[in-house]
């Protein structure tokens, strides 16, 4: 039960995170982030339902590959630009139950949406989510690679089926995008998916004359740039390194999540960071470094007379040159096993 309520409470908290960024402002906006404001925007707006939109998928594909990555049973509606039918948009049996639940009942029930035939209703109901997906993109995915890309685009009417779809539409390359969302009620989620040709770009002007600056400078910062996030090293003998066996738990003393160092060529550091998580994978966040944390050690008496006395000298001078003897030292890296403590490591096999 402890277990299900923290997964619980990090759960809602990042998903109070996602909703306060569609209200954020929309500079320096991607193509993902901007799909992303647009139809959490679009769903409050349009049928005053709070989405959050936890992934964006987007690709160039045929025609047809671009239809047969889209739901079999969502529902399909035209989108018609000046010329006609450009497009489509697909709308799956959970977001569009939600949007219908939302318009007639005024709230989601808590229970996945079971499978049932799509009506007109369906369509009427779903109709001004596509519009209002549409304008937002328009207006705020100007800065963007997809500005242009639903400018005097609107719904029109149901198409049947992905194959009618393909009929429909004029075949060639076509840009899919298709997001899931997090619907707020426990175990509901949904996809909303566009297939769309994409924008056609204006003739670019000519280049400046001298360019070479500006030219060396992007082919510099286009680099490749090789980084690597490491927790903690130490040194051992080999001898220590046959030793050690899967499982086994080495002490890391003062180590935390926040000690993550990232790395350039040749051991160079970059940053200080913390280890943590993002989209479910691990990640580090770049921050300030963590204060080294002191232990404290305890020394048996014993083995304080014999280092303060005559013996104790020339027992340390015997263990320096019997280390000194042993074979070369291997440098390893050791890996953190887990993102919520610090401590220990595991070493894995």
């Amino acid at each position: 039960m402890d277990g299900d309520a923290e997964g619980g409470g990090e759960r809602s908290i990042l998903l109070r995170l996602l909703r306060g960024a569609a209200h954020e402002p929309s500079r320096g906006l991607t193509p993902a982030r901007a799909l992303r404001l647009s139809l959490a925007r679009a769903a409050q707006a349009s049928v005053d339902l709070p989405l959050t939109v936890i992934a964006v998928q987007e690709e160039m594909l045929p025609l047809e590959a671009a239809l047969d990555r889209l739901d079999a049973e969502a529902l399909l509606i035209a989108v018609e630009g000046p010329g006609g039918t450009a497009g489509v948009a697909a709308i799956d049996a959970q977001l569009r139950c939600a949007v219908v639940e939302m318009q007639t009942l005024c709230g989601l029930d808590r229970d996945p949406a079971t499978g049932r035939a799509i009506s007109a209703t369906d369509v009427a109901l779903c109709a001004p989510l596509v519009d209002a997906m549409l304008a937002d993109l328009d207006r705020n995915g100007e800065a963007t690679e997809l500005a242009g890309w639903t400018a005097g685009m609107a719904a029109g009417a149901r198409i049947a089926d992905i194959r009618r779809a393909g009929l429909t539409l004029s075949s060639g390359e076509m840009r899919l995008v298709r997001l899931t969302v997090d619907l707020g009620a426990e175990g509901r989620e949904g996809t909303f998916a566009m297939v769309l040709p994409p924008a056609a770009r204006p003739a670019s002007d000519p280049p400046p004359a001298d360019t070479f600056g500006p030219r060396l400078r992007d082919t510099v910062m286009c680099a490749p740039a090789d980084l690597q996030a490491v927790l903690h090293r130490m040194r051992m003998t080999w001898r220590e390194v046959e030793t050690l066996t899967v499982g086994q738990v080495l002490p890391l003393a003062g180590i935390t999540v926040g000690s993550v160092r990232l790395e350039g060529t040749g051991g160079r550091l970059v940053a200080q960071a913390r280890l943590g998580r993002a989209a479910g994978l691990r990640a580090v966040r770049i921050g300030a470094a963590a204060p080294m944390r002191m232990e404290e050690a305890t020394v048996p008496r014993r083995g304080m007379a014999q280092l303060a006395g005559a013996d104790g000298e020339a027992a340390l001078a015997e263990a320096v040159k019997t280390a000194s003897a042993t074979a070369p030292a291997a440098k390893t890296i050791v890996r953190a096993p887990s993102m919520t403590g610090a401590g220990d490591a595991a070493v894995t096999g």
